[in-house]
């Protein structure tokens, strides 16, 4: 068995903690005697407590760094293709259609973890294969083209920062940002990170008891005079501006996990179906 550790983000405090450290103690609790431990962290302290939990209960450590590096070829809506390069083997031109640079470091981790754990044997083709047919819906997934229509399900600062770099990075015209968060967020960083990257902001209900209303929300903004509150679904105004925005445009709907999946339950049965695209960018 081996075991994966990511980017520690600063969310959920009541369960994990409110400091990076404390978030890496609760997380290394899933390591045990002889399992094969792997991390994409960055953050010194954070590896720091993982490699001593391996040590401590005789499990095996390994930073994918010092393992394998990638670089990215490609990136648009539809996905990314990227190179990977380790001892044990170069892959390149590798597709995944999941838009954004930290999925990139996501899929680093599973490759590597695949390739040099102690406990099972994976062929090149089926890592390529999976690769090639990964879906996760909610992560900045593709449900319209011509204007481009982006569903995110980030939810804290982390979050909100790698989905919005990467929007930015693939969209050709203006960025709507149509945002919606519950209440125990840090609402005026996600804000800041907002107005920064958007040329059109909108802020919108969804159902849950969480729910930071939009005309608390939007008191969080530094320019609140230039956001608009929807005052519809949030299905039903973004239908609106679809129709009404330039095809090199781009909406991101982003800000909870209620918020993508009342979309998502709109969408399917409306459109009836699930629009998720195979295809190379």
């Amino acid at each position: 068995p081996f075991k994966f550790n990511t980017k520690n983000y600063l969310d959920h405090p009541p369960y994990l903690g409110d400091t990076r450290e404390k978030i890496s103690h609760e997380k290394a609790g899933i390591i045990f005697k002889n399992s094969d431990v792997f991390t994409s962290n960055r953050n010194s302290t954070a590896i720091n407590i993982i490699e001593e939990k391996a040590k401590d209960t005789g499990a095996t450590f390994n930073n994918i760094h010092d393992l394998a590096s990638t670089n990215l070829v490609k990136i648009s809506p539809r996905g990314m293709v990227f190179n990977y390069f380790s001892e044990k083997v170069n892959l390149k031109k590798l597709y995944m259609p999941l838009t954004g640079i930290h999925q990139i470091e996501n899929a680093k981790l599973a490759i590597t973890a695949l390739l040099y754990n102690k406990t099972y044997s994976v062929e090149i083709k089926h890592i390529m294969d999976g690769l090639a047919t990964v879906l996760w819906p909610g992560r900045l997934q593709l449900l319209h083209s011509k204007p481009s229509l982006l569903l995110d399900a980030g939810h804290n600062p982390d979050g909100f920062r790698n989905s919005l770099k990467t929007v930015k990075k693939v969209n050709k015209g203006r960025l709507l940002t149509v945002c919606g968060i519950v209440d125990d967020k840090n609402s005026k960083e996600i804000a800041e990170l907002v107005e920064d990257f958007s040329d059109e902001i909108y802020l919108t209900n969804f159902e849950s008891r969480r729910l930071l209303s939009p005309d608390k929300f939007v008191k969080f903004f530094s320019q609140p005079q230039n956001i608009k509150l929807f005052n519809r679904s949030c299905y039903s105004e973004t239908e609106n501006l679809i129709k009404n925005i330039n095809e090199n445009d781009t909406i991101l709907i982003i800000g909870s996990h209620y918020l993508i999946g009342e979309f998502l339950h709109e969408w399917i049965k409306t459109k009836k179906g699930f629009a998720y695209y195979y295809q190379t960018p």
